[in-house]
């Protein structure tokens, strides 16, 4: 006797069956069906609950072989598992099969921007999937922490751009920065580049920075000419008019000489973490992004056993844990209730960058709206 399956409405299929699968089994279901590859193929398709997670590099370079893993930390728990290098052995040019330049620069809506040698990809790491954007030789001789970068997203066009500056260190105060040099952007779409003025210095860092409504944000200094001083704020390249703008930075916090600070997220809010020299700390957040009265503190504690060090807020676990980059060596998870730190990845140097979970080709971003909406129906 034939078993008659039941007819389930295709709105219960998409919102609660689909879009709460892993993407690696979605990618698997795309075969089941025309019309199942055409849900998950959609550029609108989007899972029940953003799902973030946290790249780790040992350092903004390494020479990398085809055959190594890259370590990442689920945000629901603060697991460390790891992801496959995104380039196969006979994909890669036959000059670099060894050891390859490899450097993250950028992350937006689940794509992540990196370098290979002087070839510049775009790397959606839930499906695996790259595509080459442009190539930027200067990128293949510039070691250390040398580079500030960026992707962003421009709203008013549908289009991703890219941020690149080269940077020569110098010192100011206690802070190793980067020189003031000309600033590049790039457009993925009509693959043309132009200069913008930072204005600003910028400290060195090793990770990404985090990203707000599709702009990376950077913790960066600027001169206060009736202070004499320079003075802490917080910078992004905004794509929708191409030039850095800021973001209000807590009044309190201003002056560089107070206390540490490293630039985060959490919870889809912009987070500064405040650490002092006897081991006190104290966590902010911008629960209304760009209005400088919503800077909260979400928590402070006066005996932590932080001591003058630089953190990078990253995520809050499931237990409350919050989860942290300290001194860009060491990925922490810290408990402000029970005021105890682990660690949970060590490295001599690190760089992290943030994405989330998406379906959509990298190769999509290069095209118009209109043919990335055509290439949804299949």
């Amino acid at each position: 006797m034939e078993v008659q399956l039941p007819n389930i409405p295709d709105e219960i299929i998409l919102r609660y069956i689909l879009s709460q699968l892993p993407a690696k089994s979605l990618l698997r279901f795309r075969c089941i069906c025309k019309r199942w590859c055409g849900w998950i193929s959609d550029p609108q398709f989007k899972f029940w609950s953003e799902r973030r997670r946290i790249l780790v590099l040992p350092k903004v370079e390494k020479k990398f072989r085809h055959s190594d893993y890259i370590p990442w930390i689920d945000q629901e728990d603060g697991s460390v598992k790891r992801i496959s290098f995104p380039w196969r052995k006979e994909e890669l040019p036959a000059s670099g099969r060894g050891r390859l330049l490899f450097r993250l620069l950028g992350s937006c809506n689940g794509f992540l921007l990196a370098s290979l040698g002087s070839s510049v990809f775009l790397w959606n790491p839930s499906t695996r999937a790259t595509v080459e954007v442009f190539k930027y030789k200067n990128l293949a001789l510039c070691y250390d922490d040398h580079v500030m970068s960026a992707l962003c997203y421009d709203s008013s066009t549908d289009d991703y751009k890219v941020v690149i500056g080269l940077m020569e260190h110098v010192q100011i105060y206690d802070y190793v920065c980067d020189r003031l040099t000309p600033i590049k952007f790039c457009s993925l779409q009509k693959k043309c580049w132009a200069q913008v003025e930072l204005g600003y210095v910028v400290p060195a860092t090793r990770d990404c920075g985090p990203v707000l409504n599709g702009n990376q944000h950077w913790l960066a200094l600027k001169w206060n000419e009736i202070n004499e001083r320079y003075e802490k704020t917080v910078i992004y390249f905004d794509g929708n008019c191409d030039k850095f703008s800021e973001v209000p930075f807590p009044e309190q916090y201003k002056e560089y000489a107070k206390v540490g600070g490293g630039l985060g997220e959490l919870d889809g809010c912009l987070a500064l973490a405040l650490c002092d020299e006897v081991g006190g700390i104290e966590l902010w957040v911008m629960k209304d992004y760009g209005v400088k009265e919503s800077w909260t503190s979400f928590f402070k504690c006066l005996d932590s056993p932080f001591r003058s060090v630089q953190l990078y807020p990253l995520c809050i676990t499931k237990v409350g844990e919050v989860l942290m980059v300290k001194n860009l060596k060491e990925i922490v998870a810290y408990s402000p209730q029970k005021k105890l730190v682990k660690s949970i990845i060590m490295k001599d140097g690190i760089g992290v960058a943030s994405y989330v979970e998406t379906l959509v080709s990298p190769a999509k971003t290069q095209r118009g709206r209109k043919q990335r909406e055509l290439d949804g129906k299949i």
